[in-house]
């Protein structure tokens, strides 16, 4: 009995030592495979960091409200000169100036601009509370986009809540103080063949698909034109100060506008829907002269090859008179 039960107590005891050796070696395995991920972590940072500074040579050109970074001196006054012009009129009509100079990266590296890109695919982004402009420089590179990432950063730094302003508004705005561009034009003119719908509608976030992206800014664009026509450049500049107050969004709008959304919904609708139809008419009018244009070309062709054959043939029939006139002579 007694050496049943010393041999059970020492089966426990040989059982508790595997145990522990089994957790010990354990708790090594789980360090190792820590250390090996901080390990390649490190390295990856290293290595990242290593070719970031060997893949750009950063040159600093400072200006009264920017700190421009380039690879090229010519391109960074050039990118200098444009965001000084341009930031004076945004601080104007947004009422607000930044306590810190703005830093703008100019990338001649496309590929390096991308893979520091926090919004995907683009050639130009701005992080507002960074203080961060990038900007990518290729052949036809677009010097527009500065205007608009400087309404962005100016814009988003003045408001005490970003939230409360929905997406249209804010690349609307961006786009109203830039100026549309050319893809803007084209952009627009696809979204008055589409539907084109209400106020409401438009997304407060910011969608993911980057068609809707385009399409609710060239509609806030649209909307944010046409309260300063209809309303006034005071009116719109009122919104926005409210709004840099914290006020709610369609609180402020209504507020400053004197009608509900639904009623500006109404409105601006009308308004579209008529410009859609005078653009429409106006492409009418533009190809009506180009087949204008082309018929008298063609005809003009034809009244070319008509007298060039008829002055041939005259040109022949002279020649067979003049050898009658020699044969005559002979």
């Amino acid at each position: 009995m007694l050496k049943d039960i010393k041999t059970c107590l020492s089966e426990n005891i040989e059982r508790e030592k595997v145990r522990k050796m089994l957790r010990i070696f354990r708790i090594r395995m789980q360090i190792r495979i820590i250390c090996v991920i901080l390990a390649f972590l490190i390295c990856q940072f290293w290595v990242s960091s290593r070719g970031l500074a060997e893949e750009t040579n950063w040159k600093k050109i400072e200006s009264a409200d920017f700190m421009v970074y380039c690879e090229k001196i010519s391109q960074g006054r050039k990118v200098s000169g444009r965001a000084e012009k341009a930031f004076s009129g945004i601080v104007a009509d947004l009422g607000y100036q930044p306590k810190n100079k703005i830093n703008i990266y100019v990338y001649n590296n496309h590929s390096l601009f991308l893979k520091e890109s926090p919004v995907g695919v683009t050639t130009a982004y701005s992080q507002p509370f960074l203080n961060k402009i990038a900007i990518s420089i290729t052949k036809e590179s677009n010097l527009d986009v500065i205007d608009h990432e400087i309404s962005h950063v100016v814009f988003l730094q003045s408001l005490p809540d970003t939230a409360q302003v929905p997406f249209w508004f804010v690349e609307g705005l961006a786009i109203f103080q830039s100026g549309p561009n050319q893809d803007v034009s084209r952009i627009e003119s696809e979204v008055f063949q589409g539907e084109i719908g209400s106020i409401t509608d438009l997304s407060w976030e910011k969608p993911e698909d980057s068609k809707a992206q385009q399409e609710n800014a060239i509609k806030g664009y649209l909307i944010i034109e046409y309260i300063e026509k209809e309303y006034g450049k005071n009116t719109l500049r009122s919104l926005i100060k409210d709004l840099q107050r914290g006020d709610d969004f369609f609180t402020a709008l209504e507020g400053n506008l004197g009608v509900s959304k639904n009623e500006l919904s109404k409105e601006w609708y009308r308004y579209e829907k008529t410009r859609s139809k005078q653009m429409y008419m106006q492409n009418l009018q533009y190809i009506g002269f180009f087949a204008i244009g082309l018929l008298t070309l063609a005809a003009t062709g034809v009244w070319f090859k008509n007298k060039w054959k008829r002055r041939h043939e005259l040109e022949e029939e002279g020649g067979g008179e003049e050898e009658g006139k020699e044969e005559n002579r002979v």
